[in-house]
């Protein structure tokens, strides 16, 4: 963790490089968006098994005046993807890796032009080539391999795939840790948007390179794709409790199951953390705030839909009083691919936070990384099915489901949270879980380093356990166990790369991978 008691601005993000990269912006006198689009664009380079630019993102940005507003750079389906499409080339089900998984245009370009829109509406200055020349010299030079790209899962059928083993791997083994990686033609990318503009990326030279490599792979997205993506703002949803406002954007995002989860669990009156009502509590309240998400999912994408009416007290305190606080609820939960974030935070000497989820999928995504742009492409069209009746049936045009989840929460005693991690069904119960230690008043690195449990399906042939860590109480394990509570103890409880920073007056304290004040 880092703290301080007299910061001025701060920057959380995946490693090293792409935090340097937000400071250095910061320092220049940049604003804290145009330090955030400095760092994701490194981050872009330097942590593929992440996020890429050929996956999307999802931001949260609340200006001085404290208005909190969001950004979806969330890339739809292409035209040529379609259920007959994918059956007349002999698939049963949606691949989870190569050129029909990367069934979607890529968000995460847009969201750094919309984020440069409204930096330069509040002062922002500083010139493109400035803000991506870490990003260039990370992918020309190289940048070191961290730990989670080194020790990412990489199975044969990923390796396989165009591109990947050039990119990500040497003599058939992943690149060590420390070891310089290089990416030429991403560099080449990324100089070509620095010079012509971000728009490049889907109206310019670059997307007809896009378009060019995508037809000659088999992917299902077309220039016309390309041409017609625009990012949106969006009002995020939020709840407000007793321990303050929380924020997350609308779907696609699965924000809302953070918002419902925390939203009923304070309604439970649990007295004390770390006890068996903490933990249950908090258990059976993810699984409402689960069911919830999956509504919003089911139809974000049809009628206009007003996702708030989950999030009203009435709601709130129906849900709460159905809960039992003896006995585990049933839940169906599916069974989904863990996917991987990276999350940055950013705050400036005047008070502007934002925070940054950015997604190219499961670890690297489709596999599929496109020789004449160097770009990593993302697997989003393992959101969607192949069965005709599904709300997700595959078709041209619709946004993926994502589990991307950014929250700002504008605490009691003037704290602002900027948090964000990774995971699926796990992702919000450890986001709740933290923010309902904050709210208690535990230090960031407490609620963030606390032990966690979370729920969710690893395969269709287990129940959704609970997953607990080694460092978990015994007392309650066994308690949660005679309440009907599946438990199992394992290292890997779902969640990783957890980020965040907050922020009370000109105290700052950061956790992550790389953070700096």
């Amino acid at each position: 963790m880092t703290i301080s008691e007299f910061a001025l601005a701060a920057v959380v993000a995946p490693d090293d490089l792409a935090a340097r990269a937000g400071q250095a912006i910061l320092i220049e006198g940049g604003n804290a968006l145009e330090a955030a689009v400095a760092t994701a664009a490194v981050a872009a380079v330097t942590s593929p098994h992440l996020n890429a630019l050929g996956g999307d993102g999802l931001w949260l940005v609340r200006p001085p005046s404290g208005r909190v507003r969001a950004i979806e750079a969330v890339g739809p389906t292409g035209a040529k993807a379609s259920i007959r499409a994918y059956r007349d080339q002999g698939q049963d089900t949606i691949p989870r890796l190569g050129p029909l998984a990367a069934a979607t245009v890529p968000g995460l370009v847009g969201g750094l032009i919309q984020a440069l829109d409204v930096a330069r509406a509040l002062g922002g200055k500083l010139p493109l080539d400035l803000l991506l020349s870490a990003a260039i010299a990370a992918a020309r030079t190289g940048a070191p391999v961290g730990v989670g790209e080194a020790q990412a899962p990489r199975d044969a059928l990923l390796v396989e795939q165009p591109g990947f083993a050039a990119a990500f791997m040497r003599d058939g083994k992943p690149l060590a840790t420390g070891t310089m990686r290089t990416a030429e033609a991403l560099a080449a990318t990324l100089e070509q948007l620095a010079h012509a503009g971000l728009n490049d990326f889907y109206r310019g030279d670059v997307a007809r390179e896009l378009a060019a490599d995508m037809e000659r792979l088999g992917v299902p997205v077309m220039r016309e794709d390309l041409r017609s993506f625009q990012p949106r703002w969006r009002e995020p949803l939020q709840v407000a409790t007793r321990a303050g406002t929380l924020f997350a954007p609308p779907p696609p995002s699965q924000g809302m199951a953070a918002l419902v989860g925390f939203g009923i669990a304070e309604r439970l009156s649990i007295d004390r953390l770390d006890s068996f009502a903490f933990f249950h509590g908090l258990i059976e309240s993810a699984k409402r705030g689960i069911i919830a998400r999956d509504r919003a999912f089911a139809d974000f994408d049809g009628i206009d839909v007003d996702h708030d009416e989950f999030l009203t007290p009435d709601v709130l305190r129906a849900q709460a009083e159905a809960l039992s606080m003896e006995r585990a609820a049933d839940m169906p939960f599916e069974v989904s691919w863990p996917e991987r974030a990276a999350t940055i935070a950013v705050t400036d000497m005047t008070g502007l936070t934002v925070v940054v989820a950015q997604s190219c999928g499961t670890a690297f995504g489709s596999g599929c990384v496109l020789p004449r742009t160097g770009v990593l492409l993302a697997n989003g069209a393992t959101a969607f099915s192949m069965e005709e009746r599904s709300p997700f049936a595959l078709a041209p045009g619709l946004r993926p489901r994502t589990a991307l989840a950014p929250v700002i929460a504008m605490l009691k005693g003037g704290r602002v949270v900027s948090l964000g991690a990774s995971g699926r069904e796990a992702e919000p119960q450890a986001i709740v879980q933290i923010l309902a230690r904050l709210a208690a008043g535990a230090t960031v690195e407490d609620a963030c380093n606390a032990s966690l449990c979370t729920l969710f399906r690893r395969s269709k042939d287990e129940p959704a356990f609970v997953h607990i860590d080694e460092r978990f109480d015994g007392a309650i394990a066994r308690r949660l166990r005679s309440a009907g509570h599946e438990v199992m103890e394992t290292s890997e409880i779902g969640v990783t790369d957890i980020a965040a920073l907050v922020r009370t007056g000109n105290r700052i304290e950061t956790v992550g991978a790389s953070a700096g004040i």
